[in-house]
């Protein structure tokens, strides 16, 4: 995985994405490694890319590639839902 992530909030019972406070960003190149079966913490600060979050529900997404080999991988994303108040 690498550092890129996006946030959606629930609006109306539908998750909408949350608007960026800078139009021209882009992400690092890094790739994280994750062993199978284990598991890693990734701290997130949003504030550079969206801005201080009012109260809501929100959602991360992380997209995770399960590389084999060149050209032969899986790609997923994941989420996991939180809660401002």
């Amino acid at each position: 995985t690498g550092s890129d992530y996006s946030l959606k909030v629930l609006e109306n019972g539908s998750w909408v994405d949350v608007p960026t406070i800078i139009e021209d960003y882009a992400w690092t190149s890094e790739a994280y490694l994750i062993s199978k079966n284990d598991t890693v913490d990734f701290e997130v600060n949003w504030e550079w890319l969206y801005g201080k979050l009012p109260s809501g529900t929100y959602r991360i997404i992380k997209s995770v590639m399960d590389f084999r080999g060149s050209g032969d991988f899986d790609e997923a994303s994941f989420c996991e839902e939180f809660e401002i108040r």
